[in-house]
């Protein structure tokens, strides 16, 4: 049975001479409790207009720019002072950047001051990769190696006599481009069809390149070499044509024998078997 509640009503129109009297008032429907909001998932972020870079592109921007003039400051300050005079904050105050996000982006000076030729030597692999499939290799290595510095201004031979000759800054030279040896294989492998973690050759001719190039660096370096640094490496490239040559001549073998690997496999796999034809 529902409830009613008494209540003491007001006045209320006299019907026939009623007075006032206690009214049985049923008691207002309760209102259902206010459920609780389901938690409001993130708004998907809206994609970058057309021509406009994202945020996640403007942030990685500006990081390599920061990265740039830390290094291009620990540079200037390094053969304006000598290395030994050089200290980390001041190297963040020639870059407008505190201490601190120096500590960002470089653990020590020497760091700094190879940072951008490191850089430069990155771009090789990717000059590399956008070379035309058709060319050859050695061309196309030619083209990836030389190009960039042809299209350039001279290198600095202080610059890189400071990298050279002292031998804290040297040992952090060969360590940064050394950490391109991979990719640059992986280059070299993918356009003769080879893998560098199954296939020696590849690396085998990624490291005679990169010796070449730092021949020709000291050569260029020396007081008596008057040639442009893209000249003295274009010399020292063209050399190893036939490495190259025998590289592209491997890679079409290795094709040729899983091909016909490959079908040896695929007429196996289709003959009948001799016992079944017996039976």
């Amino acid at each position: 049975m529902t409830s009613t509640t008494r209540v003491k009503n007001g006045p209320v129109p006299a019907h026939h001479g009623e007075a006032d009297q206690d009214v049985l008032v049923p008691p207002a429907p309760s209102e259902p409790a206010p459920s609780e909001p389901a938690p409001s998932e993130p708004a998907p972020s809206e994609p970058a207009a057309p021509g406009r870079p994202s945020i996640a592109g403007l942030r990685e921007r500006k990081k390599e720019a920061t990265r740039e003039a830390l290094s291009m400051a620990a540079l200037r300050l390094a053969l304006e002072r000598g290395i030994a005079n050089v200290r980390v904050g001041d190297i963040a105050a020639a870059a407008g950047v505190s201490p601190r996000t120096y500590n960002n982006y470089f653990s020590n000076r020497e760091q700094a001051i190879c940072a951008l030729g490191a850089q430069r030597a990155l771009l090789i692999v990717s000059a590399l990769n956008e070379r035309p499939a058709s060319e050859a290799l050695a061309e196309a290595l030619v083209h990836a190696m030389v190009d960039r510095n042809d299209a350039q201004s001279e290198p600095d031979k202080d610059v890189f006599r400071l990298m050279m000759c002292d031998e804290v800054v040297r040992g952090e030279w060969f360590k940064a481009t050394a950490a391109i040896h991979r990719p640059f294989a992986d280059a070299i492998a993918a356009r003769v069809g080879m893998g560098t973690a199954i296939d020696l050759l590849p690396n085998i001719v990624a490291s005679t390149y990169e010796a070449a190039a730092r021949a020709a660096m000291l050569f260029w370096l020396r007081p008596e070499c008057t040639q442009p640094y893209a000249s003295v490496l274009r010399d020292a490239l063209t050399v190893l044509a036939p490495v190259a040559e025998a590289l592209e001549h491997a890679g079409k073998q290795a094709a040729a024998d899983q091909t016909g690997a490959d079908q040896t496999g695929a007429d196996q796999t289709g003959a009948e078997p001799v016992l079944s034809k017996a039976v």
